[in-house]
């Protein structure tokens, strides 16, 4: 460094401060010099071997220096290279939060760091792209000494809305309660009470759910929507972690009231400010869960539709509205529509880079999937999800219980089923929401009566009392439907049968008009009632019970339906259970149900008869066409065709992505490199394949 120029030092600073390779535009841009001046430093560097040159760009020689480099700088120096740098990110940024984030970096090197910087980055419709590295970083920041005090708290504001972005009610509550007690005016302090309120819902924390909305009600006192949207919270938290139903519907049906009531008097809710909407929005979203807790989800899908128009322009907020609609069409046996609602809300959350609804929304689609069957496909979007919310797990749970134990219930298709079964009761123990307790707990001993677990005749009847005591404790209409039908099939199943009989007819009497998911495994539980009493007519029953899955499109039941169907068959006629289980394992091994199709297996031996794998005779007598999956075959055979991605999407109901995928992984499976030399090579073997689109 002892015999550079100038120019040549102040070149080595650059690069030693940015710590990564500089084009000549880069040079001249930081230095603001000419193009020449930019060559003559830099040749003199590379001759000097202190800097080498990799096509237009400069770097340090040896990777070493650099730190000898910024420790042997002289200090003004070094200050004006960072300065420098800051400028040009600034200049170049255009919106870039990590271009932003990087000129912040050099600004705080030399205690030049403004607040204003550190707002906008926070401000930025694309901070979310920061991840959560970027997010603690911010709010490192946030906690330095800052004298500026408006900004101060104008950054932790921000903050905590990039926070609730990002999937991490916990930096958003402890942000939003700070700013409850410190904001200036009352209206501030209320909006920040509020939203704290929710957080501490999301992560089931009474105690300062309870301290925020006594704050939200003190501050925003003389301001109806502050308290409609307090109002709505009490709701969620005394149905839904305090059971105390009778209290929560009073606040429900006064937040709802005073609601409608305001809306009315501004003329639409499109004329509302954005708090208001929002203490609006949770207004109908008490009346939603309770529509669900009720039952009634023809009423919760028309307030879903006013919860969506609520919340348009509202980002997670009105996702998160769009993918509550799957809920209701699942109860209504409309599984594939569905699928379609909740892909959709997924292909927007991961466009606009949304964590927290991105892993809602993979959840989800992993719950539809596996029902629909698809359990391969369900695992591998339920992992994906879990990484994805890994701040969000419990609260997936809590909100929608459809999701508890659901990695166990793939697992027991695809894995090991006992190990599965004990993880779901292991889970029961460990949960203290008594909600969730009630769902491990009913599926438990449905998959330990299915599988014939071993003690399953005093198990099963266990963990049904264990859940009735739940289901008391909880109150919740919908569960207290759901359950004496799981109860039934599941007695009915272990030899109970005066039980199962007693609990059908109960339920007969309570629910005259069920909906269509209450209909089928109502359906469901009393042809084995019939197969386990031997009745006449439960061929019949189990017939229908198979059509019915299939019209639905849910596949698994469809699969068990075939398993208890070759059970009553066995008695009479061998032939006809061997080819029922036959089609039985048939479509197990299509839809990746390893564990059913063992147990098919297992019947088919104990007939005598031994069944052939047809997809490993494939792979050895139909060619490279054997390696793939259904899936992959299905799409396949769209993609030869012509389709577009789009159209394959919309055609299978999966997500572009999910195509993407698969036609990567069918065109290294089958050796070429694009499309079209699919269709040329394959073409005429994927017409002729099962299923083909052209039969």
């Amino acid at each position: 460094m002892t015999g550079l120029g100038a120019d040549a030092m102040q070149c080595v600073a650059l690069l030693a401060v940015c710590g990564r390779p500089v084009d000549a535009g880069g040079f001249g841009d930081a230095l603001a010099w000419p193009a020449p001046r930019v060559v003559a430093a830099t040749g003199e560097l590379v001759r000097s071997g202190f800097v080498a040159r990799f096509w237009d760009e400069y770097r340090l020689a040896d990777d070493l220096a650099q730190d000898e480099v910024l420790t042997q700088l002289p200090p003004p120096l070094l200050a004006q290279t960072h300065r420098k740098c800051a400028s040009a990110l600034r200049r170049r940024a255009e919106g870039d939060v990590h271009l932003l984030l990087d000129a912040f970096e050099h600004e705080r090197a030399v205690g030049a760091a403004t607040p204003a910087l550190a707002l906008e980055i926070a401000r930025s419709p694309s901070r979310r792209l920061l991840g959560q590295s970027g997010l603690d970083y911010l709010v490192g920041i946030a906690r330095a000494p800052n004298p500026d005090r408006d900004s101060s708290l104008a950054l932790d504001f921000e903050l905590a809305g990039m926070a609730a972005d990002l999937g991490d009610p916990s930096t958003a509550l402890a942000l939003l309660t700070d700013l409850s007690a410190e904001l200036p005016t009352r209206a501030e302090r209320a909006v920040c009470a509020l939203r704290a309120a929710r957080h501490a819902f999301e992560m089931e924390r009474v105690p300062e759910m309870v301290s925020m909305l006594q704050r939200t009600r003190h501050e925003g006192l003389g301001d109806p929507w502050m308290t409609v949207g307090a109002d709505a919270l009490e709701y969620l938290r005394l149905s839904w972690l305090e059971h105390d139903h009778a209290t929560a519907d009073t606040y429900r049906r006064r937040a709802v009231a005073s609601a409608r009531s305001l809306v009315e008097q501004a003329g639409s809710v499109e004329e509302l400010t954005e708090g208001a909407r929002r203490a609006f929005a949770d207004a109908m979203d008490a009346e939603r869960l309770a529509c669900l807790r009720a039952d009634d989800m023809q009423e919760m899908l028309a307030r879903i539709d006013e919860l969506i128009e609520a919340t348009r322009g509202m980002g997670e907020r009105h996702l998160d509205a769009r993918l509550a609609a799957s809920v209701p069409l699942r109860f209504l046996n409309r599984w594939p529509e569905a699928e379609q609602r909740v892909v959709a809300v997924l292909d927007e959350a991961q466009r606009e880079v949304s964590p927290a609804s991105t892993a809602a929304a993979q959840y989800q689609l992993a719950l539809v999937l596996y029902n629909l069957g698809h359990v391969e496909e369900a695992a591998r979007v339920h992992e994906d999800a879990r990484r994805a919310g890994v701040h969000l797990d419990a609260y997936f749970e809590a909100s929608d219980t459809w999701l508890c134990g659901l990695r166990q219930l793939i697992e027991l298709s695809t894995g090991d089923w006992q190990a599965s079964l004990q993880s779901l009761r292991s889970q029961a123990e460990q949960q203290g929401h008594p909600h969730c307790r009630l769902i491990l707990r009913q599926r438990a001993a449905l998959w330990a009566a299915r599988f014939a677990e071993a003690g399953c005749a005093v198990v099963v009847p266990e963990l049904l009392a264990s859940a009735q005591m739940d289901a008391d404790l909880v109150e919740c209409p919908r569960c207290d439907c759901e359950l004496p039908l799981v109860a039934a099939e599941s007695l009915a199943r272990i030899g109970a049968t005066d039980l199962a009989r007693e609990r059908l007819a109960t339920w007969d009497q309570r629910h005259p008009c069920p909906l269509a998911r209450a209909r089928f495994m109502h359906q469901r539980a009393s042809a084995v009632l019939a197969s386990a009493e031997d009745d006449a007519d439960a061929l019949a029953q189990i017939r229908a019970v198979i059509a019915e899955a299939a019209a639905a499109g849910t596949r698994l039941e469809e699969l068990w339906g075939l398993i208890d169907l070759g059970v009553v068959q066995a008695r009479r006629d061998v032939a006809a259970a061997a080819g029922t289980w036959s089609a039985a394992a048939r479509l197990a091994a299509g839809l990746g149900a390893a564990s059913e199709q063992s147990l098919v297996r297992r019947h088919l031996r104990e007939l005598g008869v031994r069944w052939v794998d047809r997809s490993v005779v494939a792979k050895h007598a139909e060619g490279p066409l054997g390696a793939l999956s259904r899936r992959e075959l299905e799409v396949a055979q769209l993609a030869a065709s012509g389709t577009s991605n789009a159209n394959i999407a919309r055609s299978l109901f999966i997500s572009e992505k999910t195509v993407e995928q698969h036609v990567s992984r069918v065109l290294t499976k089958l050796g070429v490199h694009n499309r079209v030399e699919l269709a040329a090579r394959y073409r005429t073997l994927l017409d002729a394949a099962p299923g083909s689109i052209g039969k």
